[in-house]
């Protein structure tokens, strides 16, 4: 042929004439990958810039490499296209052929399935040839850290010219068209003055200032975007556009934010991201501004009591507003936005582990609400053999225990005012233990039947009242406990908690797991670096606690980067934080991960990361969701040496507990008991993996300028300072 421009297209069409599939598939984002030379290297990027137009002799074949890698995981599926632009020194006929690879980072190179082609060639001297090549379907998954990799070879048929490639001009843009599927994902939210989630208290003029933040994440690289925007689009529906520059840069990373005012109503807040190929990409995100009303809520029982202690959460979609606990009175005070602009809300009241959901709670003034929960009063028999059984415990559980009784002479107890439902209810008498479901659906007597313990554990009962005389004999002359310090620790564990790990601290309110997260944080302190979550309080008070238990910091720690604080809780009381890591929303997972990234560069290798506590995320999000959070931090965490130890208090499911517990490397449990002689705590390592460890119940206690004080039976081999 003699035209100037030959154009040669092969596309494998035939799995787009099949049938329809029944399942619907990801719609594809095309992102041109274009190929470069700089120096000496060959690489692909997604800028359509351009220097001095290259020719490179194609007889060895070429190979071209993304740079930078692939900052996240990147799947593609649909059609690639290769363009490539060839001519030669003389008449050449040939078969030109390419192969999409990846490269992992210690250089394993894997083809991709199918995305290979071949076709005929000829080529001469005269013209440059563009040959668009076409394969699919493929359907495969980049790894972050990879790097796709362009082979370009050519097989000589006859004819004596030298195949050459022709690539870096407009005249010649040398390309792979591929179909990635979400390579680009962005989060907005939302900080201003009583702010919650995406709803906002309008002042006294009837408008908020709202600071909108956007996180961007590409998986290729934010480099290939030219400009960024934010659109609101009012009620009305007209729009403002607002240009953006993007600050916190990293090369798959970009954050943008602006302040702008905004009227009563709903809104809609846009991110508007062109790439340098001119394609535009869009995310969006709901914005409300109305008036908050102070709402009293009273709740009841259904017998008329008033319910105290219950806990009130309002929420808007998935989104938790505002929660309090009602008064000895059964009042409770929400501050709740009005649902003319919002929609209706969720109200949910929690008590005695019993959550009541009221749905539909319409808000429109300060007007009182009033709420009511079925409860009733039940007693129980417990039976053997139809005989009563005196100085049984009989506990009541539902998502914790809700009481414990001990039956009377006649084999009875009565319960205190409870919420109607499923219950499970365990018995322990002589030495057995029954456990079974028990629904609560009236306040009449509900009968518990026990199976008859076997003949043997009567012939053990026996035995052990004996033993148990000879136990207190013996206990009296053992019972003496002395105090060691919080190197006792160690021997627990048998040398610490692994150093690369996932830790959790689980236990009752008051057990003391925020003082050992604080004293595993100080005592890492003196050789590496520790980075604090707080969402239960202020990092000052973190701060004054630990010096007040005498918890030691090593001086210059902080100014050394070596105790790093994140703020999760300043925002949810409404204030700004002085911290140089915080943010906005104690939910904010995205913003959360990007700031234990920014600190765990900071803080080096070694360094831990402490959160306390699980329970505020566990109130608010999708337990599986949470778990994938912290699955991902502690991996990143482990990767870096370090360990990353979380609290988790009383409240959460069997089964979420479960699933959190099989997920960590190391478990240990605090509890804290009343007796007659006041509160007694201890604590217990229930699991550490891959090495040993003492898993018995070990009494402590928590000392001002102290810290943990264990006390153990036998007598420290060194004289401890903390003798008493």
């Amino acid at each position: 042929m003699r035209s100037r421009t030959l154009v040669i297209i092969l596309v494998v069409v035939l799995p787009l004439l099949m049938t329809t599939r029944v399942q619907a598939q990801p719609t594809p984002e095309y992102v041109i990958l274009y190929v470069h030379g700089y120096g000496a290297s060959a690489v692909l990027t997604a800028l359509p810039e351009w220097s001095n137009q290259k020719a490179a002799d194609l007889s060895s074949g070429l190979d071209f490499r993304l740079s930078p890698v692939l900052g996240e995981d990147l799947q593609i599926q649909g059609t690639l296209t290769f363009s490539l632009y060839l001519r030669s020194s003389g008449p050449f006929l040939g078969t030109v052929g390419v192969q999409l690879s990846e490269v992992t980072p210690d250089g394993v190179e894997t083809a991709v399935p199918g995305a290979k082609v071949d076709t005929p060639i000829i080529l001469n001297s005269t013209a440059t040839v563009t040959a668009i090549l076409g394969v699919g379907i493929i359907t495969y998954e980049f790894h972050a850290g990879s790097a796709i990799s362009l082979h370009i070879g050519i097989a000589r048929t006859s004819g004596s010219g030298k195949p050459l490639l022709v690539w870096d001009s407009a005249a010649s843009p040398t390309s792979v068209k591929i179909p990635a599927v979400n390579p680009t994902t962005a989060s907005i939210r939302y900080s201003g003055q009583r702010g919650f989630g995406r709803v906002f208290q309008s002042g006294s003029n009837g408008t908020r200032t709202i600071q909108v933040n956007a996180n961007l994440t590409d998986a290729i690289g934010v480099y290939r975007f030219t400009n960024a925007s934010a659109r609101f689009t009012a009620p009305n529906g007209t729009n403002i556009g607002i240009p953006l520059t993007a600050k916190n840069a990293t090369d798959y990373t970009n954050m943008y934010a602006v302040r702008s005012e905004f009227s009563e109503g709903p809104w809609l807040v846009g991110l508007l991201l062109f790439d340098s190929s001119g394609d535009s990409y869009s995310f969006t995100n709901d914005l409300w501004v109305t008036k908050f009303y102070s709402v009293p809520i009273l709740v009841l029982g259904s017998d008329g009591s008033m319910l105290s202690n219950a806990t009130l959460s309002a929420s808007f979609g998935n989104e938790s507003f505002w929660s309090s606990a009602t008064n000895a009175s059964g009042w409770g005070l929400l501050s709740l936005p009005s649902t003319q602009v919002v929609g209706p809300l969720n109200l949910t009241v929690s008590w005695l582990g019993t959550q009541t959901p009221f749905p539909q709670l319409q808000v429109t003034s300060s007007a009182p609400v009033t709420v009511q929960i079925t409860v009733y009063n039940p007693s129980v028999l417990v039976t053997l053999a139809g005989i009563p059984v005196p100085l049984a415990h009989v506990s009541l559980y539902q998502t914790h225990e809700v009481e414990q009784v001990l039956t009377g002479l006649n084999g009875t107890a009565k319960f205190r005012t409870i919420p109607g439902g499923s219950y499970t209810v365990r018995v322990e008498y002589f030495i057995s233990t029954y456990q079974a479901p028990l629904i609560v659906s009236q306040n009449g007597m509900l009968r518990i039947p026990l199976p008859f313990p076997h003949r043997t554990i009567l012939t053990t009962a026996s035995i052990a009242i004996i033993a148990l005389a000879s136990v207190v004999v013996v206990r009296r002359k053992r019972g003496k406990l002395y105090p060691t310090d919080f190197n006792y620790f160690n021997e627990l564990t048998h040398g610490g908690l692994p150093d690369a790990c996932f830790a959790v601290i689980a236990g009752n309110s008051g057990s003391g797991k925020s003082v050992l997260l604080n004293s595993l944080a100080a005592e890492h302190l003196s050789f590496g670096s520790s980075i604090c979550i707080t969402n239960t309080e202020y990092p000052d008070k973190v701060r004054d606690s630990m010096m007040r238990l005498g918890i030691a910091v090593p001086a210059g720690a902080e100014n050394g980067s070596r105790l790093i604080f994140i703020d999760a809780y300043s925002a949810v009381g409404g204030s700004s934080s002085v911290e140089e890591f915080s943010v906005d929303s104690h939910t904010d997972l995205t913003h959360l991960g990007l700031n234990i990234s920014k600190c765990l560069q900071i803080a080096g290798k070694g360094a831990d990361v402490y959160l306390d506590s699980l329970n505020p995320l566990i109130s608010a999000l999708r337990i599986d969701y949470l778990l994938n959070f912290l699955q991902s931090v502690a991996a990143r965490v482990k990767a870096a040496n370090g360990r990353f130890c979380v609290t988790v208090g009383a409240g959460i499911d069997a089964r979420d507990m479960t699933k959190l517990e099989e997920a960590a490397d190391c478990v240990i449990e605090t509890q804290l008991q009343e007796s007659r002689g006041g509160q007694i705590r201890r604590l217990r390592v229930k699991k550490v993996r891959g090495k040993p460890y003492i898993d018995r119940w070990t009494r402590f206690r928590v000392e001002q300028g102290k810290g943990i004080v264990f006390l153990i039976r036998t007598k420290p081999k060194i004289p401890s300072e903390l003798a008493t």
